[in-house]
């Protein structure tokens, strides 16, 4: 390695403040939530209140500007950003550059920090992008890698135990007046559906820890895999199920050692089996639940998607290029309570997410939004699928990468979770660079 790319002091406070933001990001609340914990506030006075967007897409702003800033000075001391690969930065400028038009031509000020309560503007993509690029340089090493990753596990097992509490109605948090009444474990990440996927990122993670410990070690990372596999079953998003098993599916074209994958997966399917079965929601079994998933009624929301869907492809035709801007949905939708949407949602619905990540970002970004985007996650996965036996962690984090894009087909980004899979997807990237470039 040259002289100019040794870490220094600097590159140490960009590591361990990435560490740490990826340690707390997953946790992040509004400041009253956990001051009506401790009794600062009363908790009928927090309830208007967003508990879980708006703080966290503030919070990953101006984490990532201040990386930035530190990355920058970085670049004056050192003279270099670090390794590059202009294959991946050519297509996340060509994503970010056409976020960038979107959000001009849209003309609509939501578009900047994104819509209330959802909070997913110009601002959180640019924020999006500079964590995966981050990622990719400064935890790519192995010591910051494990570092990042044992920060991600950690606070990972105290969302997956909250959302298991609240299953079990032993919850301590307050919720607000939008989750009053709701069922389904959302623990810090605000929806079971988001849960749901944030949790497929980490279920595969324990495994990258396997071959350095003890039998004792091995014991315990194959049950905390097995803890975010349940505490995603209990979620009862059919979407994070249809994740896991794209999981497992492409979990077989990764892993080599065939003892552990026929381990692995025999115990999460019997997980998956045992919960589907025997745990329910609201008095409806888990498998209820699944088997309504193929019926037609108007309940059914498989079939609330389809109405949604329908309404929202000729949208994309109205502004075919670069779309409405960055979470316009709701603008873009027609939000007219006819007859059928009146059936199909019980009452009128404000639709503001397309509940499909593509047609999302083809409605918002347009058609030459969604192409840089696909070309990007094509670009990442050929990148990576490729040289998957080549790093101990690719085995893992591809199969995660993929569950999570799957999930997002039946639902969509969101700030409560996305970051987490930018910044995996970025040390999965830095980690091969870091392996090219020492051979």
């Amino acid at each position: 390695m040259s002289e100019p790319n040794k870490a220094s002091p600097l590159d140490s406070l960009i590591s361990i403040s990435l560490v740490c933001f990826l340690s707390l990001y997953p946790l992040v609340l509004h400041p009253s939530v956990y001051a009506s914990v401790m009794g600062l506030v009363p908790r009928e006075s927090i309830k208007a209140l967003d508990f879980f967007y708006e703080p966290r897409a503030w919070f990953l702003f101006w984490s990532c500007s201040f990386l930035l800033v530190l990355w920058c000075l970085r670049f004056f001391i050192k003279g270099t950003w670090g390794h590059e690969d202009k294959g991946v930065d050519l297509f996340l400028v060509f994503f970010l550059l056409t976020a960038l038009v979107s959000t001009l031509l849209s003309l609509e000020p939501l578009t900047i920090f994104g819509t209330e309560r959802r909070r997913e503007g110009f601002l959180t993509i640019l924020s999006y992008i500079s964590l995966f690029l981050l990622a990719e340089n400064f935890l790519a090493g192995e010591r910051w890698r494990k570092l990042a990753l044992y920060a991600v596990l950690g606070s990972g097992f105290l969302v997956a135990l909250y959302g298991v509490l609240q299953f079990a109605s032993l919850e301590f948090l307050p919720r607000d007046f939008i989750r009053q009444d709701w069922l389904g474990p959302f623990s810090t990440i605000g929806n079971p559906i988001f849960l749901g996927s944030y949790l497929l990122l980490l279920v595969p993670l324990p495994f990258y820890f396997l071959k350095e410990s003890s039998r004792a070690g091995k014991v315990f990372l194959l049950l905390l895999s097995l803890f975010f596999t349940a505490s995603l079953v209990l979620t009862g998003s059919r979407g994070a199920w249809l994740g896991l098993a794209a999981l497992l599916f492409f979990f077989l074209f990764t892993e080599k050692n065939r003892r552990l994958l026929l381990t692995a997966t025999s115990l999460m399917v019997m997980v998956l089996i045992v919960l589907l079965f025997l745990a329910g929601l609201g008095g409806v079994s888990l498998w209820e639940r699944l088997r309504s998933s193929f019926s037609l009624v108007p309940e059914n929301t498989l079939v609330q998607r389809l109405y949604i869907w329908s309404r929202a492809l000729p949208t994309i035709l109205e502004r075919p290029i670069f779309g409405w801007g960055p979470d316009s949905f709701g603008v873009a939708f027609p939000q007219n309570a006819d007859e059928e949407s009146l059936r199909l949602f019980n009452g009128y619905v404000f639709v503001d997410k397309a509940h499909c990540d593509l047609i999302q970002v083809a409605v918002t970004l347009g058609i030459v939004g969604l192409i840089a985007y696909l070309a990007f996650l094509i670009r990442l996965f050929g990148l990576i699928y490729p040289r998957r036996h080549s790093d101990p962690l690719l085995p893992y984090a591809l199969p995660a990468l993929f569950g999570y894009l799957v999930s997002l087909q039946l639902s969509f980004s969101v700030v409560s979770v996305a970051p987490v899979f930018w910044a995996l997807a970025g040390i999965s990237l830095g980690g091969i660079k870091r392996n090219v470039a020492q051979t």
